[in-house]
């Protein structure tokens, strides 16, 4: 990577983006959601002698990210600002995992064009100051992807185990990632390495699936002898309750989520007892469902990085452009970007959100263009962008209502990856088309008499010493195809 001009731009401008840390420096407690302080009661539990936090976590958190914290804080020294410099740092890290990973299927030109995608991207940077675990949870499973197709591309084997091991890390930080390793495996079994056989196959997939386990087995069991309960985590019947459920009755009934959750908590002791309230309200569900796909799919919440960037909380809300104009107002969503930009107060915020969103369209374009090209390809190659873009739609479709911005930054070196391929793709029809261009130009600018043979072309494979075709341009005809 370092020998193009390219990879060595690529690598000052990772150097470069560092500097988005001065704004953790000046507002540390910026990036604190209201999240973030479970996290960093949990992340002081585990800094007790001998680990004595690890008896009083429940089983709506993993280990993950307050393991993390306490590392980070270990090496900066500080809490809040330490996390901030190694989420940014990580996100470098995932733009590299990026260019590798085209490299190892056969375009370095798309990996390269993943990595700067994702480096150029405001919504990884700006989240990656935040004590929330999407930045980290990010970075493994770039890792986690780069590794595995390392090993289906002529790696060894054992690669299969530290992949594994890597993705079972990403279900720790966040559960969600649990679901993952039962879909790679899957697509795994079905794709085909370079060497084109089964059995090394099979084999990486075992060491895939051991090594998640062994990361994952002692957590489950540490479960099971504090809460008596074999579960990983409770995340997602919570969820379903207090989020995808609770908006639904909160809107029905006119209440607020929280009194809704409060409620639900309660009465809903079963997947039925939630069914029942899905089936009530059919269409209510399905809006609420929109809404947070919505915001999962936007990765812009102005409120959060407000608060990022010190502004009072007068400033914190929405900035009402983007829901405006979805509400079928155009005109009056532009007139508020027009007021909110000659705004000395909010013109910084407004044209980063801004930045932001063109950045997410054109990934969600080039990605599209991306799978159209590779997916005619098969092999390792399919097998890894079909996996890939699984993956996204899991990640941003299951958390459904509960959807946030921030649940964007896990897929967003996967959009970058799907985009990068979709850049490689327009170059290369762009010069095939500038190359026609070219030689009909040439074509036309040679006069020929009619009926003369206007140029001479021999294709240089040979048989038996010979040409094989010569093809041969007249004023009348088109193409006319002589085998010798």
């Amino acid at each position: 990577m370092l020998r193009t001009r390219w990879g060595q731009a690529l690598m000052v401008l990772l150097v470069l983006r560092l500097g988005v840390f001065v704004i953790a420096q000046a507002f540390p407690e910026g990036g604190v959601l209201v999240d973030s302080r479970a996290y960093l009661e949990m992340a002081s539990g585990l800094k007790q002698p001998g680990w004595a936090g690890m008896d009083r976590i429940d089983l709506h958190w993993t280990l993950g990210y307050p393991a993390f914290l306490v590392l980070a804080e270990r090496l900066t020294g500080t809490t809040l600002v330490g996390v901030g410099l190694l989420q940014l740092i990580l996100t470098g890290a995932a733009a590299i995992a990026l260019w590798s990973i085209g490299a190892r299927l056969g375009d370095a030109r798309a990996g390269m064009a993943a990595a700067w995608l994702y480096a150029l991207s405001p919504s990884a940077a700006l989240w990656s100051l935040t004590i929330m675990s999407e930045s980290l949870f990010a970075f493994l499973l770039a890792a986690a992807l780069a590794v595995w197709v390392t090993t289906l591309t002529g790696g060894r084997p054992i690669g299969g185990l530290f992949a594994g091991m890597i993705l079972a890390v990403a279900a720790l930080v966040r559960p969600i990632g649990l679901p993952l390793i039962v879909l790679w495996a899957g697509i795994g079994l079905m794709a085909r390495s370079s060497s084109g056989r089964r059995g090394p196959n099979m084999v990486r997939m075992g060491l895939f699936v051991a090594g998640s386990l062994a990361l994952l087995a002692p957590w489950v069991i540490r479960n099971w002898s504090v809460t008596g309960k074999p579960v990983f985590a409770e995340v997602p019947g919570d969820t379903l309750v207090r989020f995808n459920l609770a908006y639904v009755v909160a809107e029905a009934e006119g209440i607020s989520r929280d009194e809704a959750a409060t409620r639900l908590t309660s009465t809903v002791h079963s997947w039925d007892d939630g069914l029942a309230i899905i089936r009530r309200y059919p269409v209510i569900f399905l809006r609420q469902q929109w809404h947070g796909l919505r915001r999962s799919l936007t990765g812009v919440e102005s409120g959060v990085w407000a608060r990022q960037l010190g502004y009072g909380l007068d400033r914190q809300g929405s900035l009402e452009i983007l829901s405006t104009l979805l509400a079928g107002e155009p005109l009056r969503a532009l007139d508020r970007l027009r007021t909110l930009l000659q705004d000395p107060e909010t013109a910084l915020l407004t044209s980063l959100a801004l930045i932001a969103l063109v950045h997410t369209a054109a990934l969600y374009v080039l990605g599209l263009a991306g799978l159209v090209s590779v997916l005619r390809r098969g092999g390792v190659v399919r097998a890894t962008y079909v996996q890939v873009s699984l993956s996204i739609l899991f990640l941003l479709v299951v958390p459904g209502a509960a959807g946030q911005a921030r649940f964007r930054i896990p897929v967003e070196p996967f959009l970058a990856l799907t985009a990068g391929a979709g850049c490689s793709a327009l170059i290369d029809s762009a010069r095939r088309r500038r190359n026609f261009l070219s030689d009909r130009r040439r074509e036309e600018s040679q006069p020929t008499a009619p009926g003369s043979p206007g140029g001479l072309i021999a294709h240089s494979s040979l048989t038996n010493g010979s040409p094989t075709r010569i093809q041969r341009w007249t004023h009348d005809e088109t193409a006319q195809v002589a085998h010798v």
